[in-house]
This record gives structure tokens, C-alpha cells and sequence, in this order.
């Protein structure tokens, strides 16, 4: 009987030796998984911090351009009411020139002008 209680016991040690190693290798198992799982939490972490800084540059870059779009246009509609303003000068100075012409050759003092028009 002490020997079946020995056997017994032997197996009991060795039972419980190996579910103390394969408790041991199930903790280790998880402890790798909640470590795998955290990399990868932070990894998706820092590319949704880099794509919203990438969105932000995006947005303050679009701002940037539209105002800049904004100020040529307001300078390209100065140019072109000033350029307007130089052809209406322009214009009229030339038909003041051809009205003193006109009056120079109609007293009789002609001198010999081709205008063009």
C-alpha cells in the first residue's frame, strides 16, 4: 500500500509539475500577445498622429494657397482696371491730337500727317 501511495504521490508531483510549466508557458503565451497587441496600439497610435499632423500641414497649406489666390486676383483686377484706365487716356489724348490736327488743317496750315487709326 505505501508503494501504490508513493506512485500515487509521484504522479501527483509530476502532474502538477507539469501543469505548473504549461501554466507557466500559457502565461508567457499571453503576456506576448498583450505585448504584440500594445505594439500595435501604439504604431496605430503614431500613424493616426502623423496623418492628422500631415492633414493639419494639408489644411493650413490649402489656407495659405487660397488666400495667396485671393491676393493675385485682387492684383490682377488692379492691373487690369489701371491698364484700362491708360487705354481710355490714351484713346482720348489721340482723338484730342486728331481734333487740334483737324483744326490746324482747316485754317489753311496743313501739313502733310498720315494718322493711323
Amino acid at each position: 500500500m505505501a508503494d501504490m501511495e508513493r506512485q500515487a504521490q509521484g504522479q501527483k508531483t509530476q502532474d502538477s509539475e507539469v501543469l505548473e510549466a504549461e501554466t507557466k508557458h500559457f502565461k508567457d503565451l499571453e503576456f506576448q500577445q498583450l505585448e504584440r497587441e500594445s505594439h500595435h496600439d501604439e504604431e496605430k497610435e503614431t500613424n493616426t498622429q502623423h496623418l492628422l499632423r500631415e492633414i493639419t500641414d494639408y489644411q493650413l497649406s490649402t489656407v495659405t494657397r487660397e488666400g495667396r489666390l485671393v491676393t493675385l486676383k485682387m492684383q490682377a483686377d488692379l492691373i487690369t482696371q489701371q491698364a484700362q484706365r491708360e487705354k481710355d487716356s490714351f484713346l482720348k489724348e489721340r482723338t484730342n491730337l486728331q481734333m487740334m490736327l483737324q483744326r490746324v488743317c482747316t485754317h489753311g496750315v496743313c501739313v502733310c500727317v498720315r494718322l493711323c487709326v
